[in-house]
């Protein structure tokens, strides 16, 4: 089975996953399927789940995420760091393991806020990130991984790590590596590193800065001049009337000349 194997690539690491991990050849969502559990209270921490494919993938507004088979699938259940400057972190953080474990595979990501993956400006992989509740408090996060391995899904608008390496690579292999670099990143994390997890992801986001962007968080849709990233990770815009507007959550695009 995938979660055996998966295994076996994590102790060839040298390294143990601490929660169970399932795999599936079909699922309709690892999302939901971490999500249920979380709900009924039957995930413990550190669930991981990973399909072969999907069915009813997700990303980030709930938008469909293509799952075809060769690519990899993985949800997971995170505890919330009990430090409240470092929550607002976590799909930061799992956007920049993602994107550190692919460059042992030879490729050069970049993170374009909150936590895309891309490569020569196209989608290599991407991560959602929703708190789970319990007893009215956020104790977990649901992060959901998908990465672009074996196949391209969208045409130009993305890429595969066989696209830019030709190397065929298997999908658990990649998950270890991604698993590896979570774990170490959210430890971190939860031991004080907020700066270094800061300071690691603006090493690796695109070069945006100082570029109009359009950013639509909930109903809302603002454009401004993208500054930087402030400590508790929200995207900071200088607006047309020159105020700066921190927004903590949502899909960001660089407007191209002209305002489109």
């Amino acid at each position: 089975m995938s979660a055996d194997r998966l295994r076996e690539r994590l102790a060839a690491r040298g390294r143990d996953w601490p929660g169970g991990i399932e795999s599936f050849p079909v699922l309709d969502s690892t999302n939901e399927e971490v999500r249920a559990r979380a709900r009924a209270g039957t995930a413990a921490p550190w669930l991981a789940v990973i399909a072969e494919r999907q069915t009813e993938g997700r990303g980030r507004r709930g938008r469909s995420w293509a799952s075809p088979h060769g690519n990899l699938y993985v949800s997971l259940l995170a505890p919330m760091p009990t430090l409240p400057d470092a929550r607002p972190l976590v799909p930061l953080i799992a956007g920049l393991a993602v994107a550190e474990a692919l460059l042992e595979f030879g490729v050069e990501p970049r993170l374009k806020w909150p936590n895309d993956v891309l490569c020569g400006g196209r989608k290599l992989a991407g991560v959602s990130a929703e708190a789970s509740f319990a007893g009215g408090e956020a104790d977990a996060v649901v992060l959901g991984i998908g990465v672009n391995v074996r196949v391209n899904p969208l045409g130009d608008l993305a890429t595969s790590v066989l696209e830019l390496t030709g190397e065929g690579l298997d999908p658990l292999e990649v998950a270890a590596a991604v698993l590896i670099r979570l774990r170490d990143r959210h430890l971190e994390l939860r031991a004080g590193g907020s700066a270094l997890a800061l300071h690691a992801w603006r090493a690796r986001s695109i070069e945006w800065w100082g570029r109009a962007v359009e950013v639509t968080s909930g109903e809302q849709a603002l454009r401004g001049i993208a500054v930087g990233v402030d400590e508790g990770g929200a995207l900071i815009l200088e607006l047309p009337d020159g105020r700066r507007q921190t927004v903590v959550a949502g899909e960001a695009r660089e407007l191209r000349l002209g305002g489109r």
